[in-house]
Formats: C-alpha cells, sequence, structure tokens
C-alpha cells in the first residue's frame, strides 16, 4: 500500500492495534499510531472521565462549535450558546480547564465561526501532520466522496464525513472519533 492509498476504516483499526504500518517502508511510533482527534465536544464531554489519560493528554480537539459557547465573553454569547441543542453552559469546569490547557498547547481547533477547512488543513500542518486532503476530484472518486466535499466546502461539521476526512488525509498518524467508547482504539 501506499500513502494516500483509501483503506477502510475497520482495517485502519486492525492494523493499528498490532501498531502495523499500513504503507511500505514506514514507521509508526507509540504517539503516531494513538493520536485521536476527538471531533464532537458534545460526545466527549460525556466520556472524558474514562478515556485513559494518556490518550486524553495527546489528543486533539476539532470541534465543529464556536469556542465562545462553551467561553461567552458576553451576553450575546450567552444567549447564543442557549440557542444550541447542546447545553454548552452547563460542561463541568474541569472540562472546560482540560480544554484550556489543551488550547494552550495548540491542540483545539474551533471550526466556527470561521468555518473554513483549509484553516483546519493549516492547523494540522502546524502540528506536523500533512494538511487535509481537500482535492474535490480526489474525493468524487471515492464512496461517500460527494458528502464529504459538500461537507467541507459549505464549511460543516457532519461527523462521518469529518472523520472520513481526517483520516483519510493523516492515516496512520491521526484517527478521528466521535466516541473513544466506540472505538478499537480503546483495548489497546
Amino acid at each position: 500500500m501506499t500513502p494516500g492509498q483509501n483503506i477502510p476504516l475497520p482495517i485502519v483499526f486492525i492494523l493499528l492495534m498490532f501498531q502495523i504500518s499500513p504503507f511500505e517502508n514506514s514507521t509508526m511510533t507509540y504517539c503516531d499510531v494513538h493520536r485521536v482527534v476527538f471531533i464532537s465536544a458534545s460526545y466527549l464531554v460525556r466520556e472524558y472521565e474514562s478515556i485513559p489519560k494518556d490518550v486524553l493528554a495527546a489528543a486533539l480537539f476539532f470541534f465543529g462549535s464556536k469556542r465562545s459557547w462553551i467561553f461567552p465573553v458576553s451576553d450575546d454569547d450567552k444567549a447564543e450558546s442557549r440557542a444550541q441543542p447542546t447545553r454548552y453552559l452547563d460542561f463541568p469546569d474541569a472540562f472546560k480547564e482540560l480544554i484550556l490547557t489543551k488550547e494552550g498547547r495548540n491542540e483545539v481547533f474551533w471550526l466556527k465561526p470561521a468555518c473554513s477547512y483549509e484553516k483546519v488543513s493549516t492547523w494540522l500542518q502546524s502540528l506536523g501532520y500533512k494538511g487535509l486532503q481537500l482535492n474535490d476530484a480526489y474525493w468524487l472518486g471515492q464512496p461517500h466522496g460527494k458528502q464529504i466535499v459538500d461537507n467541507y466546502t459549505a464549511g460543516e461539521h457532519d461527523y462521518r464525513p469529518v472523520i472520513e476526512l481526517v483520516n483519510q488525509s493523516n492515516l496512520p498518524r491521526l484517527i478521528a472519533v466521535l466516541r473513544y467508547s466506540d472505538s478499537t482504539l480503546k483495548n489497546d
């Protein structure tokens, strides 16, 4: 296999469990294998206390929400946060502290308000990863490619397309998940 090749996600998880690189002439380190990208604050807040501390410490957060929904600075921010389906203002202080700590290390990206996947790509590159695969022609030749293109061109944060976009852009180094409890990585 070569980098950029479309590898089904279940195969990726099996390879990662056994720390096998799917690419020729490449080596993987623990960090490369286990850099999890949590893509939802509303899902992560439900399970962050049960995730192994080393996984959480190494993880990246790529949230589709606005920072101001969790950390409002004005009454307008609070009102906008309350209008969301998630009760961001009720997140526990410990979870907010975790986000702030990771934010201080440039390990958090907020998609809104810019809604720019080019900026997400730049952020990942600043951390030493490849940028996101934002070539429409590439994706339109892949299963579910139209949903992925529609998602990133509209600046949306639909979970399945985001997971596929992050994973296909940075295999085997980053694994985007909605819930850690659903991933095979928890069994390592």
